[in-house]
């Protein structure tokens, strides 16, 4: 009996035993099968190994999963910002793209090369966003309403690409807000010119650059890819100052930018303690740690002990030369709250197979809060060479997802990049089968790094028929982020092939509501709130009733509609008003209604666009009071409408000439000026706008001056962009109005010096000879953003200019390495000659410069010059200067 009982206990212990040596490897029930090898033939193996890589035959639905895109204007995934409208259009087919494949996640750049997309007090504007509209927290808005999280994408210490040039150079472009303005703190390498990640002023100030992104915007995480350190980098003199403890170049590197991860992690969860939030810090390496035999051990404490995946030593480890950042330690640390290597070779790569760097990032995680996600270079699907399964095997998305499927700690996948998953959904043969595994919508991953937040579930679920599909309705809860809806035909056991949508905060009035438009038939459906650690509610669930409601949903508040101009007796003044944005029920239409006084309502359904507003235009009567605008938004799924009253408004005298007298440089001061209207006891407002719609006041001038000009000074602190400037006068509730300029506000270049014209110094005016040759020659500007252009026009009245070329074929622009020479034969046609000269480099531009040249003809007749003063009057008065 003891025997038997013994070798009941052997017998159940081996077992044990082998359920746990299998458990690493095989975590889901079912059947596994092989990859096959498309370009060797056969199946596809272990590296070195006779080992066969297995998947799950079928997609195994988890509870959770992370399914995210890079978006990027860098690599051309999105176009730079030129209009709202423009902006806004672009990103909602990139929503779109991301509902046709149920991503969740989305990994927006806002931070390329030591700029920013959005404003900020430590950096200027990415010439991606050369404007100063913020876009971004409609961005994070949008993604958030369709249950999508926004991971804020930075590059921290790439400052340029333009390794050729002095770091003096480069610093001298930035302001002195941003810490690069200081060259001892650039590094040089081969690829681009950084931070330099030793100086622990670097690390402070990119500390508060990333924590501004945190405490101003409503996003889910902070995201580094693998910019760190640069290949060819010389910090032997930052070492000089801080190695006190003689390490190795290598373990001095890693030091550095271990603490600048370490000081990054502790602000981001002192901020999300403070403030019941869970911003996340991830970061995305490239796909090897180190080179080694794959084998991962773990201490008492869980951290995990290995030599580096099973891949190729010829790899390239960013452990050392040239990253130097130590991902591991990250981990076993929990400094980060999620690991992406960038693992994008192919699953049959000779040196660094896709299934050996995922089974090895998923061994590391294993007993930590970390989660571990996979980077798939979806990119390579476009075709090329030496890709092995990627431009060999169409399925090779599908076998990389099915990969990390089927690893117990990998909890997910993200596609580098974008553009390509919008190839995909166009043309499903880039990746097949993916489509058809996602075809159910999936919850992100709890957040475990820091203390979950718990919720309850919503009140008030109703699930009522309407003449569209079924109308699923609750109680807006405050502390949540998302909703997970659920349905089944059967009663609810909210199991994650249930999950039917997530969404964001579609509440009006307190009320969330969405509308399942392919229900034909009755339903159970259930709702779990989900808080800011991703933490789901116990879930609540309802039958769907047979009773049909006529009331569809709310499309959300009208937020604006308004007169472009004043409301004067007889004017054509445009209506407008911003469009509604609602992510479900198809497209969005509008029709105005209009009564003026007590006329017949006329109704308008057919609008232009301008500035990203809609627009109709009407003409208001000689006689008239007040006009009645009721605007109704409606779709498939619902209406929004608001109604709004206007009273004519009376005019004040119209100021003219309005005008700028300088350059617009941001942070600077401009001089305006303009003809005074006389309006005693009234005043002078100057107002800014980005669309000539919406006007803010700027300054606000007496009106005193007996003078027939007045002029002011403005602060330009909106930053660059296009702004359109006016002059109103205001009186008793009137109003008058000046013409609108348009003016484009850029960043000073610097000036333009060592001036030199035909090698001489300059002067007031110069005379030159017909058919002469006119030499200026200037030392060249450097700047950070781009390449220095330079713009050369000519003029014969300082009002009509020309490009040099239309002036004279002949005439040149040269660089030499320090020096610019313009060549510029005189034509005997001019007898008075201006020429204007402007550096340009992206948003950053000089101040012009323009000279003044008498030509003398060998031959005057005194009807040549009656006529040149007649068909130059303009000019002429200039000259007399009469009116200064």
């Amino acid at each position: 009996m003891k025997n038997k009982i013994k070798w009941i206990l052997r017998i159940c212990l081996v077992s044990i035993l082998l359920v746990l040596s299998l458990s690493s490897f095989v975590i889901n029930a079912g059947e596994k099968v092989t990859i096959p090898d498309t370009t060797n033939g056969g199946i596809i193996y272990h590296y070195k190994s006779s080992n066969p890589v297995y998947i799950n035959a079928e997609y195994q639905i988890k509870d959770t999963d992370f399914r995210g895109v890079w978006v990027s204007p860098y690599v051309s995934d999105i176009s730079a910002f030129t209009s709202v409208k423009q902006y806004k259009d672009q990103m909602y087919k990139v929503f779109d793209t991301m509902e046709a494949y149920h991503l969740n996640v989305m990994i927006f750049h806002v931070r390329i090369m030591n700029d920013a997309l959005y404003p900020s007090k430590y950096s200027d504007r990415s010439p991606y966003m050369n404007t100063d509209v913020d876009m971004l927290p409609w961005v994070i808005s949008e993604c958030h309403k369709r249950g999508i999280e926004f991971h804020a994408w930075m590059n921290p210490y790439r400052v340029t690409t333009a390794v050729g040039r002095s770091l003096e150079d480069i610093a001298s472009g930035f302001k002195s807000y941003n810490v690069a303005s200081n060259p001892d703190y650039l590094l040089k390498g081969t690829n681009s010119v950084i931070l330099d990640p030793g100086e622990p002023a670097v690390r402070s100030w990119l500390v508060k650059v990333c924590m501004e992104v945190v405490q101003n915007y409503d996003v889910d995480a902070i995201h580094f890819d693998d910019y760190f350190y640069d290949a060819g980098v010389d910090d032997s003199k930052t070492r000089g100052l801080y190695n006190k403890n003689n390490l190795s170049i290598d373990n001095f590197r890693r030091a550095q930018v271990d603490e600048f991860i370490e000081m990054l992690s502790t602000s981001i969860r002192n901020y999300n303690m403070e403030n019941n939030k869970r911003v996340q810090l991830g970061i995305s390496p490239s796909g090897v740690w180190l080179a080694g035999n794959g084998v991962v051990t773990y201490n008492a404490n869980g951290d995990s002990i290995s030599s580096g995946s099973a891949t190729s030593t010829a790899s390239f480890q960013h452990y050392g030369n040239y990253l130097y950042c130590d991902t591991l330690k990250w981990i076993n640390k929990e400094w980060i709250d999620y690991i992406m290597p960038q693992t994008y070779w192919a699953c049959n790569h000779p040196s660094c197979p896709y299934a050996d760097l995922m089974e090895w990032w998923s061994a590391v995680v294993k007993y930590k809060n970390v989660k571990c996600y996979s980077g798939i270079g979806i990119y390579q699907t476009n075709g090329g060479t030496s890709k092995y399964g990627w431009n060999q095997n169409p399925m090779e998305t599908y076998y990389q997802i099915m990969i990390t499927n089927y690893q117990e700690n990998a909890h997910g996948v993200c596609f580098f990049k974008y553009s390509n998953i919008e190839d995909a959904v166009r043309d499903k043969s880039v990746t097949p089968k993916v489509d058809e595994i996602w075809a159910v919508p999936s919850i992100v991953p709890e957040i475990t790094t820091m203390p979950t937040i718990p919720i309850d579930d919503v009140t008030n679920l109703k699930a009522v028929r309407t003449t569209v599909g079924n109308k699923i309705s609750f109680d807006r809860l405050d502390d949540a982020k998302f909703y997970v809806i659920y349905r089944s035909e059967q009663p609810l056991l909210f199991t994650p092939d249930e999950v039917y949508k997530v969404i964001g905060d579609l509440s009006t009035d307190g009320l969330v509501e969405y509308i399942d438009s392919n229900s034909s038939k009755t339903y159970y459906y259930g709702v779990r709130s989900m808080s800011y650690s991703n933490t789901l509610s116990s879930g609540i669930s309802v039958k769907s009733t047979n009773e049909v409601d006529e009331n569809l949903i709310s499309l959300g508040e009208i937020e604006d509609f308004k007169f472009s101009d004043p409301l004067l007796a007889g004017s054509k003044v445009s209506l407008l008003f911003n469009p509604v944005y609602y992510p479900y029920g198809g497209t969005i239409k509008y029709s105005v209604e209009y009564k003026i006084d007590d006329l017949e309502p006329i109704t308008v359904t057919s609008f232009s666009s301008k500035q990203g507003f809609l627009v109709t235009d009407i003409t208001m009567p000689q006689d008239f009071d007040h006009i009645t605008v009721t605007l109704t938004a409606y779709n498939d799924f619902g209406k929004s409408e608001k109604t709004m009253t206007f009273k004519k408004e009376i005019a004040l005298p119209s100021i003219t000439n309005f005008g700028a007298l300088t350059d617009l440089f941001s942070y600077t001061d401009a001089t305006f000026v303009w003809n005074n209207a006389f309006v005693e006891g009234g005043e002078y407002i100057i107002q800014r706008s980005l669309n000539q719609i919406d006007w803010e006041d700027v300054k606000t001038v007496s009106t005193s001056s007996e003078s027939f000009n007045l002029t002011t000074k403005v602060r330009l602190d909106s930053g660059i962009g296009d702004y359109s400037y006016r002059v109103i006068v205001m009186k008793d509730g009137m109003t008058g109005y000046s013409n609108v300029i348009k003016v484009t506000v850029t960043n000073k270049l610097g000036e333009i010096k060592n001036i030199t014209i035909n090698d001489e110094d300059v002067k007031d005016y110069y005379l030159v000879k017909e058919n002469s040759t006119l030499v200026i020659k200037f030392k060249k500007l450097s700047s950070t953003s781009s390449t220095v252009n330079y713009s050369v026009m000519v003029s014969s009245d300082l009002t009509n200019w020309t490009a040099l070329a239309s002036y004279n074929r002949s005439a040149k622009v040269t660089e030499g390495d320090t020096e610019v020479t313009v060549s510029i034969p005189i034509a005997s046609s001019k007898y008075l000659l201006y020429v204007k000269i402007q550096g340009l480099a992206g948003v950053y531009k000089t101040s012009e410069k323009i000279f003044k040249f008498y030509c003398g003809l060998e031959f005057l007749y005194s009807d040549e010059v009656l006529a040149f003063f007649a068909s130059n009057e303009s000019s002429t008065i200039k000259e007399m200067g009469i009116f200064n």
